[in-house]
């Protein structure tokens, strides 16, 4: 799996842990599961927001979220994407 260090399996187990905060991975199963673009707004430069989109949408709905550099996602609102 691109972008998954040690291996899938090694991915699931840590994951699987209490405690283990989501990445880049887990907001994109989020948006393929869900069928929903995820939009970012974070504390970096540049890109802002972050767009990550599903595999197929099938809604005009989106989930926007914060994201405070190495710190903690937040839910920002359910709205229309842009």
């Amino acid at each position: 799996m691109a972008g998954v260090r040690g291996g899938y399996d090694a991915y699931v187990r840590a994951m699987e842990r209490e405690g283990t905060w989501g990445d880049h991975v887990t907001l994109q199963a989020a948006a393929d599961r869900l069928a929903v673009p995820i939009y970012l707004v974070t504390s970096y430069a540049d890109p802002c927001p972050i767009h990550v989109a599903p595999r197929s949408a099938s809604t005009a709905r989106a989930l926007w979220l914060s994201f405070f550099a190495e710190v903690h996602y937040n839910s920002v609102v359910e709205a229309k994407p842009p």
